[in-house]
């Protein structure tokens, strides 16, 4: 896998944040997420979240680049949905067998500032 702190993307080319970097401060969160990639459904589980991103579990990961909209549930109830893009994602699959989840980061885009309140208060309430 990564390590926190490392600048995994740089971009100038207005896809997004102009640098994503994995941050410390990434807690666990293990939820149901829906990604809708060209107008289909597809239900993955998320492994950890940061102020600006999400790692998710992916069968089939998508390409590096690729927009998509994801919706998922933070404890509580808060609602977050929002436009991300495919940052990184592990070469190796997590565990063997015929269904290996690949570990996939996400950055997420164009956050309400309500749901951006709420990630970062989840975020803050889970760090030692």
């Amino acid at each position: 896998m990564w390590s926190a702190g490392e600048k995994i993307w740089d971009a100038e080319d207005g896809s997004g944040s102009g640098e994503f970097v994995i941050s410390a401060h990434r807690v666990a969160l293990r939820v149901s997420v829906a990604l809708y990639v060209d107008g289909h459904l597809q239900v993955d589980r998320s492994t950890h979240l940061w102020e600006n991103g999400l790692t998710i579990l992916m069968r089939r990961p998508l390409a590096i680049g690729t927009r998509i909209e994801v919706e998922f549930f933070l404890p509580g109830g808060f609602d977050v949905h929002c436009e991300a893009v495919v940052r990184r994602h592990d070469e190796a699959p997590l565990r063997a067998g015929p269904s290996r989840p690949v570990a996939v980061d996400l950055e997420l885009l164009e956050v309400d500032a309500w749901a951006r309140t709420a990630i970062q208060d989840h975020v803050a309430a889970r760090l030692p």
